[in-house]
């Protein structure tokens, strides 16, 4: 965990072995994704997909993966928060002509 204001590492939870970036840059490599306080790791070398709570440190999921991935979403049910002037793209304009 990096402190945002000092840029400090503030703590660490080893999570996968160490890797290496490939020769090739489409081979799979882990993945990072975090959701309120849950990390979530992939390790494409040993096909697992790892959670982590970020508050503790425990390892809170270990799931064995069929493949590799390359690529990952997280999706809580809890919508993302909008910084102002992002949404249904219009704010400010006529909505004379079409609907919503």
């Amino acid at each position: 965990m990096i402190d945002e204001e000092t840029g400090e590492i503030t703590a660490e939870h080893p999570v996968i072995a160490p890797w290496r970036k490939k020769d090739e840059w489409q081979q799979p490599g882990p993945i990072l994704k975090v959701a309120g306080h849950t990390a979530y790791v992939t390790d494409a070398e040993n096909r697992k997909l790892v959670a982590v709570d970020l508050e503790t440190g425990a390892t809170v999921l270990e799931e064995d993966l069929e493949f590799a991935p390359v690529e990952m979403a997280v999706v809580t049910g809890e919508p993302e928060s909008m910084t102002p002037g992002q949404g249904a793209g219009h704010e400010g304009e006529s909505h004379e002509g079409h609907d919503h």
